[in-house]
C-alpha cells in the first residue's frame, strides 16, 4: 500500500565542527537528532487514524560555499552526505496493534542554503534551511503490505559559529 504518514513539526538538535578556509569554502561534520509525532495515514484519498513517532539521527559531512553580499553579510550554498538512522513506530491504521521499522542505518543527503552575519571577527550568527533526505531501504517492509519509503524533512536552523 502506498500512502503518506502525517508528521508534526518538531525541534532538531544539531551540532557542527568544521573548518573555514581562506577561500569562501567551509567543510563541517554535522551530527543531528530529531523526533516527530506521527498522525493519520492517508492512502488512495482515504485517511485512517493513527498515532506514533518518527525519530531520525544523522552524521553528515557538509561542504559549503559562502558569497559575500556585504562586508558582514554572506549567503551560503552547500550540500551534505553521510548516514542517517531512523526508527518509526505507529499504530496500525487498519486495526489493532502497531507497525515499527525497528532501527535502520542508510545513506542520507541534504541541500543547504543560508544567511550569515559576522557579528565579530570570531563570531557569526546564522540562519540555514536544510532539505534532508534519508533514503529508504527498498528491501525492508514495515509490515506487509506497507513498505518503507524515503524520509524527507524541511529544517530551519538558527545559531552561531565561533
Amino acid at each position: 500500500i502506498d500512502g503518506k504518514l502525517k508528521t508534526d513539526n518538531s525541534a532538531i538538535v544539531a551540532g557542527t565542527v568544521g573548518y573555514k578556509f581562506d577561500a569562501p569554502f567551509r567543510l563541517e561534520f554535522e551530527g543531528a537528532w530529531d523526533r516527530h509525532s506521527t498522525g493519520d495515514f492517508t492512502t488512495g484519498g482515504t485517511t485512517f487514524p493513527s498515532d506514533g513517532h518518527a525519530e531520525v539521527r544523522s552524521a553528515l559531512i557538509n561542504a559549503l560555499y559562502d558569497v559575500h553580499l556585504t562586508p558582514r553579510l554572506r549567503a551560503s550554498l552547500g550540500a551534505g552526505a553521510g548516514i542517517g538512522n531512523d526508527r518509526i513506530k505507529f499504530d496500525n491504521p487498519f486495526g489493532a496493534g502497531h507497525y515499527s521499522t525497528g532501527s535502520g542505518t542508510k545513506f542520507m543527503w541534504q541541500g543547504i542554503a543560508g544567511l550569515t552575519y559576522e557579528a565579530s571577527p570570531k563570531l557569526d550568527l546564522y540562519i540555514d534551511y536544510h532539505y534532508r533526505n534519508l533514503l529508504a531501504d527498498s528491501n525492508r517492509n514495515i509490515a506487509a503490505p506497507l513498505a518503507n519509503h524515503d524520509l524527507t524533512e524541511h529544517v530551519v536552523i538558527a545559531g552561531f559559529r565561533w
